[in-house]
C-alpha cells in the first residue's frame, strides 16, 4: 500500500512522490531527487485548486491497482513536475 504526497519546489513547481505508507518522506533528499535545492509540503488548503485532488481522497497514484508492481520495476521515478 502506498500513499502519495505532494511536495512544491522554488525551481521545479509541483512533485508527486509516491512511497510506502509506513515511510515518512525525507524532504531533503526529496529536494534533491525533484532537482531542487528545497522543497515544502504543499498545503491541504492547495491541494485541490493546484492538482485537482482532494485530501485523503484516492488519486490515481496512490490507489492500490497495481501500483506495489509498478513500484519494483519504477523504484526511483519523478512523476510529475
Amino acid at each position: 500500500m502506498f500513499k502519495t504526497l505532494v511536495t512544491e519546489g522554488k525551481t521545479t513547481g509541483l512533485n508527486v512522490f509516491v512511497i510506502p505508507c509506513n515511510v515518512e518522506l525525507d524532504l531533503k533528499k526529496a529536494a534533491l531527487a525533484a532537482g531542487d535545492k528545497y522543497i515544502e509540503m504543499i498545503k491541504s488548503r492547495e491541494l485541490e485548486p493546484k492538482t485537482g485532488y482532494v485530501h485523503g481522497g484516492c488519486s490515481p497514484c496512490g490507489t492500490n491497482c497495481g501500483a506495489n508492481q509498478s513500484a519494483a520495476i519504477f523504484p526511483r521515478r519523478r512523476i510529475c513536475t
